[in-house]
């Protein structure tokens, strides 16, 4: 504001005046520029607040926009910055990888929006296969967990088993043990036995067997006559025994030829041996079982006028032919004809098929070595030989395709059948001596399987 001047105090009231008026025109206008600097600056600093406050208010959203930006680089890229540039790189780092994935199917011009949409359609796919495979495998090991029960409940008691079966075993395995020593003392006894036995029986031997080659056509005569003496004895002798007419020898072992299987009996062309009859050999000392069983079997080579040379079939391991032992085959007699009767099938060699239905071989057997065959059981029959009872297979059955020709086949089967029991029980009615086919083929000397056993002929 301008200073206003002070009038001289000489001057006269008109200048007074004037200087009045000057004074109050100085004072108006001085006022007036006053007011309007006032007003001037009322608006300036009006202006000025004004742009302060829309200064603070384009800062506050500014820094809000900083902050939003901020906060969204954070929940997008992991990290807090307000710089796009930054964010623009750190999408790129993670929209490329989703490009490169082929089964995304991500386009690198996508939208990150559209990009995330589909890779979380992707996850939510994943992530259900993976609740159905997790659900899966829940269940298998949920399964797996009751299988590992039941399998340690069975490995339980397989572990008590075996823990059973284990005491078991070693008590047999003791047992075994104390047999086998058993066992093993025993057959040192007897080798230590059979040694001395056999050095005492070989010195004796020796200082016999000459004397034995001195007089063996004298004992084969004296042999001879004993067997008759026997047979005629046996024939006044009653006996409850029905198996005793064929436990009886028919002749004797009077040589043997050392190194080869053959011996000589005491049966020759005088008493009807012909070459291929069949004898089973019997120790003199224990003389000829029910079962017919022998030590071993011959079949006739050679015949000579009182001798016959015979070739060995068979032995038995640990009991050898040793002269002086018995022979027999129940078909042959020097003195008479046995009736024979054959009924059944037979398995001759013992491989569980009939190879000789209604006993066709055996009853050629019989009558080859001087035996005669009937059709009927009657107080002259002599022996029943005894097959297993008719099987209706033999023949030509099967062959017939009517009902005619089956009901006929099956009538003759139960016909055989009925005749073959009806024998049988008369037979026995009779006390005739019946022979099964493992007993017939001991008898005759024919190889026989171990344990063999027969199937209901008897």
């Amino acid at each position: 504001m301008a200073a206003v001047a002070r009038p001289p105090v000489a001057a006269g009231s008109s200048g007074l005046k004037a200087a009045l008026i000057v004074f109050v025109c100085l004072t108006v206008a001085s006022l007036g520029g006053f007011v309007y600097l006032f007003t001037l600056q009322s608006d300036l600093d009006r202006r000025a607040t004004d742009q302060e406050t829309a200064a603070a208010a384009a800062q506050r959203t500014a820094n809000e926009a900083n902050q939003h930006l901020s906060n969204f680089a954070k929940e997008t890229i992991g990290q807090a910055t307000n710089s796009a540039g930054d964010i623009q790189k750190a999408l790129d780092e993670i929209r490329d990888p989703l490009v490169k994935d082929e089964q995304l199917k991500i386009s690198a011009d996508q939208d990150l929006k559209s990009a995330v949409r589909q890779l979380y359609t992707k996850y939510r796919e994943t992530a259900d296969e993976l609740a159905k495979r997790t659900a899966e495998r829940d269940k298998l090991n949920a399964d797996f967990e009751a299988l590992n029960k039941t399998a340690q409940e069975s490995q339980k008691i397989y572990t008590d088993k075996l823990a059973q079966l284990q005491t078991q075993y070693e008590q047999l395995e003791k047992e075994s043990k104390e047999a086998r020593d058993a066992w093993a003392k025993d057959v040192a006894d007897l080798k230590a036995r059979l040694a001395s036995a056999t050095d005492t029986a070989g010195r004796h031997l020796n200082r016999e067997r000459q004397m034995v080659q001195n007089l063996e056509q004298q004992l084969a005569q004296r042999d001879t006559r004993i067997q008759e003496l026997r047979e005629t004895l046996a024939s006044f002798r009653p006996s409850a025994d029905q198996f005793a007419a064929i436990q009886i020898a028919d002749g004797t072992i009077v040589r043997l030829v050392p190194g080869q299987k053959r011996v000589y009996i005491s049966l020759g062309a005088r008493d009807r041996v012909k070459p291929g009859m069949n004898f089973a050999v019997y120790s003199r000392h224990r003389g000829i079982p029910a079962d017919g069983k022998g030590k071993a079997a011959l079949e006739v080579s050679q015949v000579f006028e009182t001798t016959a040379e015979a070739k060995v079939l068979s032995t038995t391991p640990g009991d050898p032919i040793v002269e002086g032992d018995i022979i027999a085959n129940p078909v042959f007699d020097r003195n008479r004809q046995f009736n024979f009767v054959v009924a059944g099938d037979f398995d001759l060699d013992y491989d569980g098929r009939i190879d000789d239905p209604g006993g066709q071989q055996v009853a050629r057997m019989i009558e080859n070595w001087g035996g005669k065959i009937v059709k009927t059981v009657d107080t002259r029959t002599d022996f029943v030989v005894l097959g297993a009872p008719p099987t209706g297979m033999t023949g030509d059955s099967g062959l017939g395709t009517g009902a005619h020709t089956a009901a006929e086949h099956k009538a003759e089967h139960e016909a055989a059948t009925k005749q073959f029991e009806a024998l049988k029980n008369e037979a026995r009615a009779l006390s005739i001596p019946v022979l099964t086919r493992t007993q017939f083929l001991h008898f005759i000397g024919r190889p026989v399987p171990a344990n063999a056993q027969d199937n209901g002929s008897t």
